[in-house]
């Protein structure tokens, strides 16, 4: 999109990267402790059980470690060279 609209910016995100990978994690957990069978009956009581979550799972929460053979490493890194 070459001369395109200026305050439009592209950016690449391979779905590899870790930090979306951390997320889409965490959306799942979310989805399945929150949202799952839940019923709200208004916008605000929604919020409410987001924010709840979100405090209760902050207290517990850890660096999710993402363990990955030597071996897969070093093949992986021959294809992304820059």
């Amino acid at each position: 999109m070459a001369g395109g609209h200026p305050s439009v910016t592209f950016h690449f995100t391979p779905t590899s990267a870790s930090w979306l990978n951390q997320l889409e994690i965490w959306f799942g957990i979310f989805q399945r402790k929150a949202l799952r069978n839940a019923s709200f009956r208004s916008t605000d009581d929604l919020i409410d059980a987001i924010r709840s979550f979100t405090a209760a799972y902050n207290d517990d929460a850890a660096p999710l470690r993402l363990a990955q053979a030597r071996s897969q490493r070093c093949s992986a890194s021959k294809h992304y060279r820059y």
